[in-house]
């Protein structure tokens, strides 16, 4: 019994150390990767800010229109699956809607899956016009279920 201790205190110990670690690299790109807004050149129309660029996320929720997130990485079976829906939602919903898509491959997105709380992908949260989250979904979504989504945020 006192040897099965020892392991687990080990055990213990090298995930602490291994969570620490972790947690100082995200503060730290977290740091290294923002951006000033000044200095971001981005095509934005009068009628909506659409954006797959993880960079603009908070110009697009800035802008008054509802937002739909969508999170997702590249190994991914059912995000590759959604990218055509999100490609026809990015045409359909112009000009009425923001759509984001938050690579989180990209270790400086992983503020916002926290702050979101993803806990799969992909996973789709919308947004209202002033950025109150409004709904989610998880998993594979239809066009049609994002457009009522967007209706309930409040698109026109």
């Amino acid at each position: 019994m006192n040897k099965n201790i020892k392991i687990l205190v080990i055990v213990l110990v090298i995930g602490a150390l291994a969570a620490i670690y972790f947690n100082k690299n995200i503060s730290d790109s977290s740091e290294n990767t923002q951006t000033d807004k000044s200095e971001i050149s981005a095509t934005q129309t009068e009628e909506s800010y659409e954006t797959t660029t993880n960079e603009y996320y908070d110009l697009a929720i800035e802008n008054g229109y509802p937002t739909f997130l969508e999170f997702t990485t590249s190994t991914c079976p059912a995000c590759k699956y959604m990218e055509p829906t999100i490609e026809e939602a990015k045409i359909k919903f112009k000009g009425k809607a923001n759509v984001v898509v938050v690579n989180l491959d990209l270790q400086e997105n992983a503020h916002l899956a926290m702050a979101y709380n993803v806990r799969v992908v992909p996973t789709l949260v919308f947004l209202d016009n002033d950025a109150v989250i409004k709904s989610r979904t998880e998993g594979v979504t239809t066009l049609d279920d994002i457009e009522k989504m967007l209706k309930e945020a409040g698109m026109q």
